[in-house]
């Protein structure tokens, strides 16, 4: 027969081998706290290169921009500038405006 030692000692046992339900919760919470955070640091991560890929990106699109302007500028608004330079010099040479020259 069975005693009450004998049940002592078999959940005493039975407590080492086996966890317990607070034991299990709390294996649980570190597990979620540990993916959680690993989770988060691929995330942030992530929306590092992201950021990262985004900004050389951007600054690419800058500098493309940035060479259009100065190659229209220089294609188109310094020609017609100059055309229109050589028009007022030759208004002014037929009207007989003389500019004084430094």
């Amino acid at each position: 027969m069975i005693t009450d030692a004998d049940t002592n000692k078999l959940l005493t046992a039975f407590k080492k081998v086996f966890p317990t339900k607070e034991s299990l919760k709390e294996d649980l919470n570190d597990m979620r706290s540990q993916i959680l955070d690993s989770v988060d640091g691929k995330l942030k991560a992530q929306e590092h290169n992201i950021l990262t890929s985004m900004d050389s990106k951007l600054a690419k699109q800058k500098d493309e921009i940035v060479k259009d302007v100065a190659n229209y500028v220089a294609d188109i608004i310094v020609p017609l500038i100059d055309k229109q330079d050589r028009r007022v010099t030759t208004i002014e040479n037929r009207v007989g405006i003389i500019h004084a020259t430094d």
